[in-house]
């Protein structure tokens, strides 16, 4: 019974934990996608890029290149 009862809360704990990182990651790639948004009205409707326009696009390489790849690399070093 005990068993059981493990394995069955082991199994919600893993769906929590899978529903909860693809939520993390559906809601950097809503984030991305915006500020991509912005960077290309940005840089289609004005003759000048300002403070704004280099801050997204730092953020955009960093949420959208660097982090997925940081943490492909760090799960996989940890198993």
């Amino acid at each position: 019974m005990f068993e059981k009862l493990k394995s069955l809360l082991l199994k919600f704990i893993n769906i929590l934990v899978i529903l909860i990182s693809l939520s993390c990651v559906g809601g950097l790639f809503f984030i991305g996608s915006i500020l991509v948004t912005s960077i290309a009205n940005a840089w289609r409707l004005t003759g000048y890029l300002d403070l704004r326009f280099g801050i997204s696009v730092v953020l955009v390489y960093f949420i959208l290149v660097w982090l997925p790849i940081w943490l492909i690399t760090r799960f996989r070093n940890l198993s």
